[in-house]
């Protein structure tokens, strides 16, 4: 599912502070409860690094969400879109990647590089604060 972004979180996302605070917004705003289900999105950026797209992948509980690589990276495909950032949201205050996390970011990795897609970055957010893992 596509996330409505306004113009001003349209912006330039080379730096992960600037980032999180736009994936902070799309948290709250999307899902007032937002720390009881996980989030996974995948954020397609062009070639000046600007966001051209947010993507809600999947919701799901801690260690259950599944995502399928075709899902993932369908819309990046479809866009032509090459740098590809993942965020997902924790429902607690723990931002450190699981061994889930890890394995699912190698997967993630590889599958971008197969697609020649540049995949940037993978962020773990909650509503205070992020932590950055690639």
């Amino acid at each position: 599912m596509n996330v409505l972004l306004t113009d001003e979180q349209k912006i330039n996302a080379a730096n992960s502070d600037d980032l999180f605070q736009v994936m902070r917004q799309i948290l709250v705003r999307d899902n007032k409860l937002a720390t009881l289900q996980e989030h996974f999105w995948i954020v397609g950026l062009t070639e000046e690094y600007v966001i051209d797209f947010v993507e809600l992948i999947g919701l799901g509980q801690k260690d259950k969400m599944r995502v399928t690589m075709s899902k993932v990276f369908k819309n990046a495909l479809i866009r032509d879109i090459k740098r590809v950032i993942f965020v997902h949201s924790v429902t607690d205050d723990n931002l450190e990647p699981t061994e889930y996390d890890l394995v699912q970011t190698k997967q993630l990795s590889s599958a971008a590089t197969l697609l020649d897609i540049i995949m940037l970055n993978h962020m773990i957010i909650n509503t205070k604060d992020y932590n950055s893992f690639l």
